[in-house]
């Protein structure tokens, strides 16, 4: 790497610091990622097992008390986090902090392996793609299961490309063994998504006809994922977690609980993200500098365009169909789209004077220390749900720690049920319950402007949206 080229790192640094890490400390997130970090910070507390990780004693779907909607390796390794900073605001903020920069070193990994000539010269551009694209921040702000998915999926495309590449036999079988254990994780993190890596050793014949190496892989690789079902199937509570997953959490809400109305709809969504993608690509045009377009210019771009491919369209089989579902597949589109353009921008990097180059390294190394300024001051910052944030914590203040607290918010939607009841399950040891069959609690919420309970008695905490009860007789 030159040291034009570092100045170049740089701005990619400050731009991250300020669109990526600097909102990733702010408080609230979507619900999932708030149920992943309640759940992760009850398995550090010693509550729940790998199989059956614990929500709260009130929690039950499809008749099952353990929360069991995702797979339990997720839930583990996040448990590390909380065991190792604590049960704070921030944790489940600095572990994906720590996953955006193994995503970047990843991406600079897989660049590295196909990108021989230039490698590190031109690394800086898949990097600002990546962060280009609208769903990177947010995956990593709202700690959905995505990132990790995206990781493990990764790294099992990295040894494929490495098993492709490597000299000898031992090489290859090892390099082939680890693509498949990095899937046996991913599926042991999100479920079914995590399988797309298993069609990567099909998409090299786009680079070479070496299918005697792309059978070796094949059969390693489904070995070893056959391999851990067969111990996966050894275990009563495994088989038990797997049982539900499949018949419950797949199948049954696949066919019920549909987000869209067209099978298609996350084809728009993919086009809308990649925008920016495709914008930073064509862009050298205007400066007269020609793209590597076709085979004979880089044999892998192919390659990428197609496992991109494999983990973004085979969302269109089912009517659930959210954004962030598609970020696993945006390492491969960034790396096809940095293929096609990276030599163009490098020649108008070269084309740059040296002093403006410099001016553009201090400025962003100006800017970073700025940054992690701003981030540190407005860590707390209420963000998304700041109004239910605000809620919970002057609810918290009152309601005594290990106590039920039964409400019932209706008329402002599940999602916001759910988002009220895991917040308070993540920042206070309140047991939330929506179930109205439980015998009369000590507290009960309510929506502001209902009629008074009976044997209650309102608190004055000045609620935005409701209102707390204790009861008095």
């Amino acid at each position: 790497m030159n040291s034009r080229t570092k100045n170049f790192y740089w701005l990619f640094a400050a731009i991250a610091m300020f669109v990526v890490v600097f909102p990733l400390f702010w408080q609230g997130m979507f619900l999932d990622g708030q149920q992943y970090a309640a759940v992760a910070m009850n398995l550090a507390d010693g509550k729940g097992t790998f199989w059956h990780p614990y929500l709260t004693a009130t929690w039950g779907y499809f008749g099952e008390t353990a929360f069991m909607e995702q797979p339990p390796f997720g839930f583990s390794l996040q448990s590390i986090a909380f065991s190792l900073l604590g049960n704070g605001a921030s944790t489940e903020r600095f572990y994906n902090l720590l996953l955006f920069v193994l995503s970047c070193v990843l991406l600079l990994q897989l660049w590295k392996e196909v990108k021989q000539k230039d490698a590190w010269n031109q690394g800086w551009f898949p990097l600002l793609l990546f962060i280009s694209i609208g769903t990177t921040a947010w995956v990593f702000h709202n700690n959905v299961w995505e990132v990790q998915l995206s990781i493990f999926c990764g790294y099992s495309v990295l040894f494929t490309l490495k098993a492709f590449n490597s000299s000898n036999n031992i090489k290859l079988a090892s390099f082939s063994l680890l693509a498949g254990l990095f899937i046996v994780l991913a599926v042991m993190t999100k479920g079914v998504p995590g399988l797309f890596p298993l069609a990567a050793p099909f998409g090299l014949i786009l680079v070479s006809r070496k299918r005697e190496i792309i059978a070796i892989q094949t059969l390693v690789i489904s070995t070893v994922i056959l391999g851990f079902f067969i111990l996966y199937n050894s275990s009563t509570e495994a088989t038990e977690a797997i049982d539900y997953y499949i018949n419950k959490r797949l199948l049954q809400r696949v066919n019920s609980q549909p987000t869209v109305d067209s099978h298609f709809h996350i084809l728009s969504d993919l086009f809308s993200q990649l925008i920016p993608v495709f914008a930073l690509t064509a862009l050298p045009i205007l400066f007269k500098k020609k793209l590597d377009l076709g085979k004979n210019k880089h044999p892998y771009t192919l390659f990428f365009i197609y496992v991109g491919l494999t983990a973004t369209l085979p969302l269109m089989l089912t009517l659930i169909q959210r954004g962030f579902y598609l970020y696993p597949g945006y390492f491969y589109f960034v790396i096809a789209a940095a293929l096609i353009a990276g030599n163009a921008w490098q020649e108008i990097e070269q084309s740059i004077s040296d002093k403006a180059t410099i001016w553009i390294g201090n400025i962003s190394m100006l800017l970073c220390p700025i940054a992690i300024a701003l981030t540190i001051t407005f860590s707390q910052k209420l963000g998304r749900d700041a109004d239910l944030l605000a809620d919970v914590k002057s609810i918290k203040e009152v309601v005594p720690a290990g106590s039920t607290l039964k409400y019932n918010t209706y008329g402002k939607g599940e999602a916001y049920n759910v988002s009220l009841y895991m917040y308070l399950v993540r920042f206070s040891e309140i047991e939330p319950s929506m179930k109205s069959a439980l015998p009369p609690t000590e507290y009960v919420l309510q929506n502001m402007g209902e009629k008074p309970l009976p044997g209650y008695s309102a608190l004055d905490l000045n609620l935005s949206a409701f209102t707390l009860y204790k009861k008095t007789e």
